[in-house]
């Protein structure tokens, strides 16, 4: 079978890092081709399999006149590789619009996110991609029942086309990345704990319930400390919000792949206090890194995070369920250590690559004999 992945996002970003460790798995039983943006570590190490076919396509801003060759760089990569199927993974508008070159050759549209959540905004520009996009797909791959239910009440998408895959373990490049780097940031103190939040800080993934529920947590574990990183339009809301300033340490910026790796490393628990739908990269991330998680029981994330094996689900919008689960970890920290390690195993078992290409294969031949 040949299979052309076409991704809009570079190796700095955890979908990038996804898409590229499923092509080397991919590539192990059927020829591969990936077009991805292209970026400088691509050049500096060995990160792609040697059996892929890539085509590196230059970064762009939106209105740069380069959106129109990269549409021309696609077609000529997909017809001179002639696929059985195409897996489309690209969230750039821009590429959307290439799809229409393309159309004669059976599409799989693997979807990162449904929809645009609490403090999510839309582009026009995305909102025409979107529905380029699922004019042209033949079947779609979601992340997770929840957008698998989306898809289809809200788009009309027959559920026998929407497939579920999970995000595969893509995390270890984080803790290759901490091996090489080292420690930078300040570590916890003696004594001290780190819970971890990590990521856009954007209305959705309720940061407000995990500040307000700071007191409790340091009423019963005083030396504990919260660490925000992430980028925010407007952080001064936020800081607004918390009563002991004290017990929070704040990274408000984008983060680099060092950095990541090294809160995580650093962290006693990850924490994921969101408020509405979601799957999350920051599961794996945190489960690589052997810690154990507190989530919001929304979405799809139940899905992912099993409730008293490797972390605890609890009531969303719900400060104090959220720092009871917090404290009972980091007051036990045999259950939380036993937790971290359960969560690297189930990354191992669960989410193993070899599992998530043979599902997808089924996907691909289900798509090329549907349209055939």
């Amino acid at each position: 079978m040949r299979v052309a992945i076409i991704s809009g996002l570079r190796w700095d970003s955890s979908i990038g890092k996804h898409t590229i460790y499923y092509a080397n798995a991919l590539s192990k039983e059927a020829e591969t081709l990936l077009i991805l943006r292209d970026d400088p570590i691509l050049h500096e190490q060995d990160i792609l399999d040697k059996n892929i076919k890539t085509v590196l396509l230059p970064v762009s801003r939106m209105l740069d006149p380069m959106n129109l060759a990269n549409i021309r760089r696609i077609k000529t990569a997909i017809k001179n590789f002639q696929p059985d199927v195409i897996d489309y993974r690209s969230g750039y508008p821009w590429d959307s619009f290439g799809l229409f070159f393309i159309k004669k050759y059976p599409i799989v549209v693997t979807i990162e996110t449904a929809k645009p959540r609490k403090g999510e905004k839309k582009r026009v520009s995305e909102k025409l991609s979107t529905r380029i996009v699922f004019r042209y797909a033949d079947q779609f791959i979601a992340r997770g029942k929840t957008p698998r239910e989306i898809l289809n009440k809200e788009f009309n998408i027959p559920l026998e086309n929407i497939h579920i895959s999970p995000y595969g373990n893509y995390a270890e490049a984080y803790t290759k990345i901490y091996n090489m780097s080292g420690s930078t940031l300040k570590q916890p103190g003696k004594d001290e704990d780190h819970i971890l939040y990590f990521g856009r800080i954007v209305q959705f993934k309720g940061l407000k319930y995990l500040i307000d529920a700071e007191p409790y947590i340091t009423k019963e574990v005083p030396n504990a400390k919260i660490v925000i990183a992430g980028s925010c339009d407007d952080f001064s809301p936020y800081e607004k919000l918390m009563i002991n300033k004290k017990s929070f340490i704040t990274y408000i910026q984008w983060t680099t792949d060092e950095m990541l790796s090294e809160l995580f490393h650093s962290a006693s628990i990850v924490v994921l206090p969101y408020i509405e739908y979601s799957e999350s990269g920051n599961i794996a991330v945190a489960y690589e890194f052997g810690k154990p998680i507190v989530a919001s029981n929304v979405g799809s994330i139940e899905e992912y995070v099993e409730d008293g094996k490797t972390g605890y689900l609890v009531e969303s919008r719900n400060p104090r369920e959220l720092a009871k689960a917090i404290v009972k970890l980091l007051k036990n920290k045999k259950r939380a250590v036993k937790m971290g390690e359960a969560g690297k195993q189930k990354m191992r078992l669960d989410y193993s690559w070899d599992g998530i290409v043979k599902d997808s294969l089924k996907i691909y031949k289900k798509t090329i004999n549907g349209v055939q």
